[in-house]
């Protein structure tokens, strides 16, 4: 018993410590900082700074400070929005699966906003085991009267190897 209780005071006092921690850094914060911009002169940049990943926002430092005290991440929670912020630097896509009542689309809605500002919306796709990945990858689509290269086009869209195609004037080519 004097075991127990001896455990349960030093996970306290440790969690304590993490608490108090986390109230002097916290772990989703937003920041103003000054740059000089390509013709030398400073601008203030707003950054949101997620667990040690920082990225430059849209939106404004009010608006991030309330949709940061909207949040309140668990590890997982945490990993997902770094891998958004990452992502997000290299102008990638990011594609995210997980059981129902997460807090996925939750999680994106809120870093759409603190990048872009309150009321901006994500791009999202719902899929689910029957959803094939050409549903969501961007196709163009030529606009055409030539019978001849809407058959070239639907070829070219089905085939396992795509390769360049030549259209009628003025659409040029597709890869």
């Amino acid at each position: 018993m004097a075991d127990t209780m001896a455990n349960t005071e030093q996970y306290n006092s440790e969690f304590r410590a993490a608490v108090e921690k986390r109230q002097k850094r916290p772990i989703i914060e937003a920041k103003t900082i000054k740059r000089e911009d390509a013709s030398g002169s400073e601008q203030n940049v707003n950054i949101v700074d997620i667990a040690g990943v920082p990225a430059d926002s849209l939106a404004t430092r009010e608006d991030m400070e309330n949709i940061i005290k909207e949040i309140h991440p668990t590890a997982d929670a945490l990993e997902l929005l770094q891998a958004m912020t990452l992502t997000y630097q290299q102008g990638r896509g990011l594609i995210v699966e997980g059981e129902t009542a997460r807090g996925k689309t939750y999680l994106m809605n809120k870093f759409t906003q603190l990048m872009f500002g309150k009321g901006a919306r994500p791009v999202d796709f719902y899929c689910n085991g029957q959803t094939d990945t050409s549903s969501l990858m961007a196709k163009w689509v030529p606009k055409t009267d030539n019978p001849e290269d809407s058959e070239k086009w639907a070829q070219w869209s089905v085939s396992p190897c795509q390769t360049r195609i030549e259209m009628s004037p003025p659409y040029g080519s597709v890869l």
